[in-house]
Parts: C-alpha cells; sequence; structure tokens
C-alpha cells in the first residue's frame, strides 16, 4: 500500500508549479495529457508498468516545468504507448 502511496504523492507534487516562470506555461499541450495520464494510470495491470509510468511521468512533469515543451510531448508520447 505505501508503495503505491508515495509514487501518487510525488507525482501530485511534481505538478505544481516550481516558479512564476513555469505558471505562465499553464497553456502547455503537454499538461492536459499528463493530468488524463495521471486519471487512467490506476487502469495498469502490472506494478513494473505502473513504476515505468510513473518515472517518466515525472520526468515529464520537470521537463515541462523547465519549459522544454518538445521533450515533454515526446515523453508524454512514450508514456501513451507504455499504456496501451
Amino acid at each position: 500500500m505505501m508503495r503505491l502511496i508515495l509514487p501518487v504523492a510525488a507525482l501530485l507534487l511534481a505538478a505544481l508549479p516550481a516558479n512564476a516562470q513555469a505558471a505562465e506555461s499553464w497553456n502547455s499541450v503537454c499538461l492536459p495529457e499528463l493530468r488524463q495520464i495521471k486519471e487512467d494510470w490506476t487502469r495498469i495491470s502490472t506494478p513494473a508498468t505502473r513504476e515505468a509510468v510513473a518515472r517518466e511521468v515525472t520526468r515529464a512533469e520537470q521537463a515541462y516545468r523547465k519549459g522544454r515543451e518538445q521533450d515533454c510531448q515526446q515523453r508524454v508520447a512514450k508514456i501513451k504507448d507504455m499504456m496501451k
């Protein structure tokens, strides 16, 4: 149970903007897709896949916060492929 709570908590904290610059980019194409992935990831059947998706979501959010939109979009595409 604790193994599931910690990654979810980390993802929620990672979604918060790190600074004012990040708040300006809320219109990112990447952000709504990341939110949808977070809602859908509970349906992932294997723990290993869930952990891999969690790592990629964290990296995509970091790219988003740093203003690297293209990197974020590439990671979102990778996550979607992982979740198929």
